[in-house]
């Protein structure tokens, strides 16, 4: 996967459909305290909980959301470049046409990093769909 983002650090996951009467994009009348962004917490009813946690090492389970310091970061023209072979389990497995994946990370106050608050680390800023590739196989 090559992505496209400021140069910070991006948790990434996966969860339901793009695509359907309810998809995972919050409205910004999802931005319930006025402040502008549209938190985790905020956004997180539209796109439902983590199956996948798309760490460069170690555990990807949904248990991994929040291990920063192990999702890829982008470089300095924003882009990741992010290559893993990752075992999901079968019910997800089942679901990858289904399901998303979102981004995670935003320089909120301009000092050029996304990990100076929780809350700039885990700001949702991007969800793309996943589509199932010929042969039995996935391309994300």
């Amino acid at each position: 996967m090559v992505f496209r983002v400021p140069p910070v650090r991006r948790a990434r996951g996966s969860g339901r459909s793009c695509d359907g009467p309810d998809p995972p994009r919050p409205l910004p009348d999802a931005d319930a305290d006025g402040d502008g962004l549209i938190s985790l917490e905020e956004a997180a009813p539209y796109y439902g909980p983590i199956d996948v946690s798309l760490t460069t090492t170690g555990d990807t389970s949904p248990a991994s959301g929040l291990a920063l310091e192990r999702f890829p970061v982008a470089d300095a023209n924003g882009v990741i470049d992010y290559h893993r072979t990752v075992t999901v389990p079968k019910d997800v497995s089942k679901r990858l046409g289904e399901l998303h994946l979102v981004l995670h990370g935003a320089d909120v106050d301009g000092d050029g990093t996304s990990q100076t608050t929780l809350m700039e680390a885990v700001l949702p800023v991007a969800c793309g769909e996943i589509d199932r590739a010929q042969g039995g196989g996935h391309r994300h």
